[in-house]
Order: C-alpha cells, then structure tokens, then sequence
C-alpha cells in the first residue's frame, strides 16, 4: 500500500504524516533519506517529501522546480541548498529517491549526494552554506508537508516506504530498495510501514486513529493529519516488509 496526498498548496488542512520529535531523531550529524515516490504536483515551490524544520532551523528534502529532488539545511548565517538534475523525475510515475548528508559542524560541510531509481545522480549547489549548522531539536518530523505550517508547500502524490537513517547508507542499498527489497537495512530511526496503519486497510486515515508503525523501533509512529488516503501501489515488491 501507499498513503496519497491531495494537497492545494497554501490551503487550510494539508495532508501530511507526523512522526513527532523524539530525540532519536534530533540533530542527526549524518542522515539518509529513502522513499519511493508518485507526484501529482512538481512547481517552484519545495513540495516536502520530508520536513523537520522550524522557519529557518533544521533541513527538508523536496520535489522542487524543473522535475528534481532538492535537499536545504539551514545554517545560522546562509542555508545551503542542492538539487539533483533538472528532469530526474516527472509527474505520474513511481521513483526512488534518496539524498545522504553529513552536516558536520562548521560550513561548508559536505554536498549532499542524490539518488534516483537506485543509481547516483550529480548534484548542484544553489546556496553555499555559511555560518554554524543550525538545531533542529523540538521540531517533528513531517512526511508530506512543512513542520512550521502544516499547509504550506505541502506534496501531493503518493509516497510508499519512507526511512530516515542515522548513517550514511551506501549506493548499493540504495540500489536495493530501488529493486523492490523492503526489509530492514540497519540504522533506521524512523521507517514507516504503510502497508497498513493501525485500524485501516484502504481509505481515509483520521488523525490519532490510524497510526503508522514506526518499525525501526524508535517509537516515532506516524500520525496522519488532514485526509490522506492508503491506497494501492504499483510499486516493484521484493520480500515482505517486516
């Protein structure tokens, strides 16, 4: 299954997963993202895959501009921004899609690196980051939509096994998922089973109902907010997700 969002940018009662702000999950030096995607929507705006940000504190990885993936990370004096290649996506049709960073502590730092459909993609720095890495302690992780302001630059599309890693995951794993592989790799701190969510198979989800399992076992369960709807998904399946 995957969860579909259907979100109008800059309207009230977006659509989106909250995985709260457990401390497993804040200020993470080194992180990787994974996620198989189907977007409805790709513009100039940084439609969240996934957000822990709070205005201009903590870091967000997006659909953004001419069909790509784009990665920010606030820093105290500029934030850095990246992106993969312009048409690295388009609408209506599945990708993985991944990006790993080592904030470190001081910029520049490292540059993200992208991944799309398994294989490493180049990446472009649109904002070279300057000043102290800023915290993003207290803020929850988003899928779907902006931690700050939950209807804003919201996603819409469907979205299928995302994960959050507290290392840098290796192209080969990225290869993996890419395959359809949906057991566990090591490091999750935050993966969400959507393949049902307590006391739902298909349909809407209701917030504080129908909680995704947070499987890597952190406890950062995913509360739907707004109307997202588990849906079937033509995502390649390889093993049974655990």
């Amino acid at each position: 299954m995957a969860v579909e969002f259907s979100n109008v940018d800059n309207t009230a009662d977006a659509d989106d997963i909250n995985c709260g702000s457990g401390a497993s999950l804040d200020n993470v030096a080194i992180k990787s993202i994974a996620v198989w995607i189907c977007a409805d929507v790709i513009d100039a705006n940084y439609r969240r895959i996934c957000d822990k940000r709070g205005g201009t504190t903590g870091f967000l990885f997006a659909i953004q501009g001419t069909n790509t993936i784009a990665f920010v990370q606030d820093w105290s004096t500029t934030a850095g921004i990246w992106n993969a290649p312009n048409n690295s996506i388009a609408t209506g049709a599945w990708y993985h899609v991944g990006v790993v960073y080592n904030r470190g502590g001081a910029a520049p730092g490292s540059d993200p690196v992208f991944y799309v459909g398994g294989a490493l993609v180049a990446t472009t720095e649109t904002s070279t980051p300057a000043g102290t890495v800023s915290t993003d302690a207290g803020e929850s992780l988003i899928i779907g939509s902006y931690g700050q302001a939950i209807d804003k630059y919201s996603y819409d599309g469907k979205m299928e096994d995302p994960r959050v890693f507290n290392r840098a995951m290796t192209a080969e794993e990225f290869a993996l998922l890419a395959s359809g592989y949906r057991g566990p790799l090591g490091g999750e701190i935050c993966w969400l089973d959507l393949q049902l969510a307590r006391g739902a198979w298909t349909g809407a989800l209701t917030q504080g109902t129908h909680i995704f399992n947070d499987l890597s076992g952190n406890s950062n369960d995913g509360d739907p907010y707004g109307s997202p709807s588990l849906v079937a998904s033509e995502c390649p399946r390889m093993g049974v997700l655990v």
